[in-house]
């Protein structure tokens, strides 16, 4: 004799462990009313038929899944000859519905700053529900605008197979080394993180590239600004005390200058008679 034919499969879910005001733990659902009403699946309303060998549910109700909760998928096949599987949630399978997108956020640099050396690019990390799987970042060039491809420059075309660029993931932080030797000095940069978690979730979409309004913007400059004594003269002798001493700073790298420090001198002192 052949095997017997599949005659229908049956589908069950249980709320293993709701999320917080979510489903009722251990409660299934209920197809006829739909919510999570019943405490057992013996009744007839807590299955349904989903087809033969190849089943699906073709669509998921409204509000069967939360995210943060646990749930446990029951199947049960009947044959032709009325050979049914047994009743019970060991047989099912469990997973944590996630919708939420874990979150990356720029430490270093700091936003509008100038930095002559900066040997990492980091930020932290944060996710709640399913374990992180990446940390990414998209380092953009001002104009032309260019894009950080792992050796250099490229664009202004935005390449989301090149141009995000895998961070090493700790704990609760990130890190990757600052591509330093392609920064030029008084150009602004703009660094953005997006986190990506196993089930799919992301701070950003794939194809999509950074705006400079959601990046950390800072510039580069490896320059030492210039200053200048400009009272009193040079080389001019003053018969009397003047009041102060005036002067001009310039800065051509592109951070502003911070602050001026000032040494007087007594020639005929020696080398070390300073004020």
């Amino acid at each position: 004799l052949s095997a017997s034919n599949i005659n229908r499969v049956r589908l069950a879910v249980r709320c293993a462990d709701g999320a917080p005001g979510g489903c009722a733990d251990g409660n299934w659902w209920n197809w006829i009313t739909p919510g999570y009403s019943l405490g057992s699946n013996t009744s007839g309303s807590a299955w349904r038929d989903v087809g033969g060998l190849s089943w699906s549910t073709i669509t998921i109700p409204s509000g069967m899944f939360e995210s943060g909760s646990t749930y446990t998928v029951v199947s049960r096949a009947l044959d032709l000859a009325s050979n049914e599987e047994p009743n019970g949630a060991a047989q099912g399978v469990a997973f944590l519905y996630d919708t939420v997108a874990p979150t990356a956020t720029v430490v270093l640099p700091r936003p509008s700053t100038a930095y002559y050396n900066l040997p990492n690019i980091t930020g932290t990390l944060y996710e709640e529900l399913t374990p992180l799987s990446t940390i990414q970042i998209v380092l953009q060039k001002q104009g032309p605008v260019q894009y950080w491809n792992g050796t250099g420059w490229e664009g202004p075309g935005f390449n989301p197979d090149t141009h995000w660029r895998g961070a090493t993931m700790f704990s609760s932080s990130w890190s990757i080394a600052a591509p330093v030797s392609i920064f030029i000095p008084g150009v602004n940069y703009w660094v953005y993180a997006r986190a990506v978690d196993s089930a799919g979730n992301q701070g950003h979409l794939t194809d999509v590239a950074p705006t400079q309004g959601e990046s950390v913007q800072f510039t580069w400059d490896t320059t030492p600004p210039a200053s200048l004594s400009t009272a009193p003269a040079n080389n001019t002798a003053y018969a009397a005390a003047f009041g102060a001493i005036f002067g001009t700073v310039s800065d051509i790298g592109g951070a502003n200058p911070k602050e001026v420090f000032l040494r007087i001198k007594r020639s005929e002192l020696g080398a070390n008679a300073t004020y």
